[in-house]
């Protein structure tokens, strides 16, 4: 699990910047969240958005991140 006020951080810089930097960032660590964090990640369908045209945490991991090697390996 990690800590409700880790969580809470990432849901503010999530709402607060669309920076392409700061959501990429996120977005490759989806998998680590999904896994550590699931009622977090259930609470917050954006982290999944995929809109054209829109920087998303997810559409960030299509195109930077690995898949989790630590789940499948």
């Amino acid at each position: 699990m990690l800590p409700d006020d880790i969580l809470d951080l990432v849901a503010d810089v999530l709402a607060a910047h669309r920076d392409e930097a700061v959501v990429t960032a996120i977005g490759v660590h989806l998998p680590l969240l999904h896994r550590h964090a699931c009622r977090f990640t259930a609470a917050h369908p954006e982290l999944y958005d995929l809109a054209p045209g829109r920087v998303t945490p997810t559409a960030a991991w299509l195109r930077r991140g690995v898949h989790d090697r630590g789940r499948w390996a």
